[in-house]
C-alpha cells in the first residue's frame, strides 16, 4: 500500500501534465486508467519473471 500512494501521485502528476494541455475531461480519464493499466501491467510481469527466475535458483 505504500508504494502504491507515491506511485498514484506520480502517475496523477503525469498525467495531469497531459490533461491540461489537451483540455479534455474524458480524455484525461482515458490516459489515466491506460498509464496505471500499463504501469501495473509491466509490474507484475517483471514480479513474475523475477520470482520465476527465484525459484529456478532455488531449485537448482
Amino acid at each position: 500500500m505504500s508504494i502504491q500512494k507515491p506511485r498514484g501521485q506520480i502517475q496523477r502528476i503525469g498525467v495531469e501534465q497531459k490533461g491540461r494541455p489537451y483540455g479534455g475531461v474524458l480524455l484525461y480519464e482515458s490516459v489515466d486508467i491506460a498509464e496505471v493499466g500499463l504501469v501495473n501491467h509491466q509490474t507484475e510481469r517483471k514480479e513474475t519473471e523475477h520470482e520465476r527466475k527465484r525459484r529456478q535458483t532455488r531449485f537448482s
